[in-house]
């Protein structure tokens, strides 16, 4: 009774300085109510009204929690906290208190839902998103409301929802170029490239300067191999005579993306020679000779790079890449730690040196690169080639559960990474699970299908499983795409023998000879003594011959 009495009197001193309207002492008041009573919520309440009379919006944000966790279900107070949180960017507390409006309304207000449903959407939760628009289209089927949901569900692949979602929005809105934009980026994800073209014609009739768009029409005729179409729709983005670098530039990121590198470098130097300091053009133009196998033209780029900006740690990291393409391992080496130099927490930096060591047997060094990279990364960030780095060589330690939940995180940050998958692949062979280990290689080459090396797993785990035929289709196939790969014309060789044809492995072995005549001698002699194998004959090929792709440049 006596602490409910002292309770009480704290609370009207509170309230009589906030009716004076003294929120300082007021203040003083609520703060040693709430330290000695933390589940009166009309305290914490009153408390949230001070900071906010006082402009203190992080302090009222906390109090207001506080007071919705101590059962305070004022709506007003509810908003002001919904709106000060969404200012200061605290999506959690802007959440809470939107749900709490929307549980004690019988009938909520679409305009909540639609404050919900971005505020769900800013926590990538993009599901529940999802269902606060169509609650909020419900209620009141406005056009913005079409118009959020369709980009919620574009963001979450939903690509049947967008069209349909969509097309209802430019029922309302047939006017609306934007409508017309993401219909077509919804029609080419489903591969309806006619109907995605027509869309895009709609949004040329509307805004015919829409440089996007010419970008967009081009994709649609790239992916379908129209390249010489998708090239001449290239050409429209930028008015020969513009002056404008950045139209330059995006039409050279553009023509990058595919893989027109020599119409990439056509459009980063019109945008240099307009702008001759723009150092992301130049290093994209860098990044466009790597990617064209033009190395020398790539090295004297970031050459250029560096004596105008010599702490540029990302062109000289990027110049680390063209050297060790180069097989001068010395400088790469070299000129990653000049990288490292000006940035020691450099995630690439780190996880490219880490390979490199490697390569060269370092293995407790390459681990303990590609977890100072993993450690390196911000909040949330998130650099696959670190973590599958680590995976690869967790790997190689025997450590096969802990590869396989090491490569499936990185999954998780990138479901489309080709070389996870690859990698995943092998640690599942290794593993003896190889209906798994197939599984993984088919996605690899789902997402990348000439992919050399996922070619060549998926062989070995199909030849692990006894599927010798199909791992010689595989193996070729690897081989196809990368006529040097030892290892490769090995494995066939064995499953060619595996199958009962020893001719064609022979042949096999006879091709090898110009890369390594003693291996491919060593080969035909146990195919022709028909040497007996150990049933984990082909386990060695599945554990390694981890390369990592050529390594993306940082730009």
């Amino acid at each position: 009774m006596q602490g409910k009495l002292y309770r009480d009197a704290l609370y009207k001193k509170g309230l009589k300085a906030v009716a004076a309207e003294d929120y300082e002492k007021a203040l003083e008041y609520f703060q040693e109510l709430t330290d000695q009573f933390p589940d009166f919520g009309p305290g914490w309440l009153q408390k949230a009204v001070c900071h906010l009379e006082l402009k203190e919006a992080e302090e009222f944000v906390l109090a207001g929690k506080a007071a919705i966790r101590a059962g305070q279900d004022e709506v007003p107070i509810l908003r002001d906290i919904a709106e000060v949180a969404r200012i200061i960017e605290d999506n959690e507390t802007e959440t809470e208190a939107l749900e709490r409006i929307i549980a004690l309304s019988p009938q909520p207000a679409a305009n909540d839902l639609d404050a919900l449903a971005l505020a769900y959407y800013n926590q990538d939760r993009l599901d529940d998103s999802i269902a606060m628009n169509r609650r909020a289209i419900a209620i009141e089927s406005a056009a913005f409301r079409w118009f959020n949901l369709g980009l919620v569900q574009f963001e979450a692949d939903h690509s049947e929802e967008t069209v349909e979602t969509f097309r209802e929005y430019l029922r309302q809105e047939p006017q609306d170029s934007r409508g017309f934009h993401y219909l077509g980026h919804a029609l080419t994800d489903l591969g309806r490239y006619s109907e995605a073209l027509e869309a895009y014609e709609q949004v040329l009739g509307l805004d015919s300067h829409h440089g996007l768009t010419w970008n967009n029409i081009a994709w649609v005729y790239n992916r379908q191999g129209m390249h010489e179409e998708a090239r001449a729709t290239l050409e429209k983005m930028v008015d020969p005579e513009s002056q404008n670098s950045r139209e330059w530039y995006s039409k050279g990121l553009s023509a990058f993306s595919m893989k027109y590198y020599d119409l990439a470098v056509q459009s980063y130097r019109r945008a240099l020679d307009l702008d001759p300091d723009d150092v992301l053009a130049h290093m994209d133009l860098g990044a466009t000779f790597f990617q064209a196998g033009q190395l020398q033209e790539a090295n004297d780029t970031f050459q250029d790079i560096l004596k105008k900006e010599p702490e540029n740690e990302s062109a000289w990291y990027n110049l680390s890449l063209v050297h060790r393409e180069q097989g001068n391992t010395e400088k790469a080496v070299e000129t990653l730690n000049r990288a490292l130099e000006k940035h020691p927490d450099f995630p690439e930096a780190l996880t490219t040196l880490g390979e490199i060591k490697f390569w060269q047997g370092d293995h407790p060094e390459a681990l303990r690169l590609a977890q100072k990279a993993i450690d390196a990364l911000e909040f949330e960030d998130e650099y696959v080639p670190a973590f599958r780095l680590l995976g690869v060589l967790q790997g190689y330690s025997g450590d096969l559960q802990a590869a396989e939940a090491t490569l499936r995180a990185a999954l998780e940050m990138e479901p489309r990474h080709a070389g996870a998958w690859r990698n995943l692949c092998s640690i599942l062979s290794q593993a003896g699970r190889h209906e798994e280990a197939i599984e993984a290689g088919h996605q690899a080459l789902r997402i990348d299908p000439e992919f050399a090396n996922a070619w060549y797993n998926l062989g070995i785990a199909q030849a692990q499983s006894g599927r010798f035929a199909e791992a010689v289709e595989s193996l070729n196939r690897s081989l196809e795409l990368d006529p040097e790969n030892l290892d490769a014309y090995e494995a066939m060789s064995l499953a060619y023998a595996d199958t009962g044809d020893k001719e064609a492995a022979l042949a096999t072995c006879d091709r090898l000879v110009k890369l390594d005549p003693e291996m491919a001698a060593d080969l035909r002699a146990a195919i022709i003594e028909d040497r007996e194998r150990a049933p984990d004959r082909m386990v060695p090929y599945a554990q390694g011959q981890w390369k990592p792709e050529k390594s993306k440049l940082n730009l």
